[in-house]
């Protein structure tokens, strides 16, 4: 795999939360890091992933809310938060779009109902 969409997958699938980055060519021992130019990063990342950026961030935060509103403890407005929406209704939309039923009516169905 291509080391900057290696280092862009793994950094985002351990990131409990999105975040804003301060900068995006300093790691965090401080050192620089060697910059991709983003349409050839898109490209690269297109051909490793058959998705683009935003797609594969997409799917990825509404992969993490299916687990969070697993969780019977979470409302739905934290499980939104969590993923980095301050619009409920933004997300509503966006899970609906990615899983095919709006996030309660997903929550009920996991929970038998």
């Amino acid at each position: 795999m291509d080391p900057a969409a290696e280092c862009a997958l793994t950094a985002g699938s351990r990131a409990p939360t999105f975040r804003p980055r301060p900068r995006a060519d300093v790691q965090p021992d401080g050192k620089q890091q060697r910059r991709t130019r983003p349409p050839r990063f898109t490209a690269r990342f297109h051909e490793q992933m058959g998705c683009s950026v935003m797609q594969y961030a997409t799917d990825w935060r509404m992969n993490l809310a299916c687990r969070l509103l697993a969780d019977d403890g979470l409302s739905l407005a934290e499980a939104a938060q969590r993923v980095g929406y301050e619009n409920i209704p933004a997300f509503s939309r966006s899970f609906k779009a990615r899983v095919g039923v709006a996030p309660g009516a997903w929550r009920a169905q996991q929970r038998g109902g």
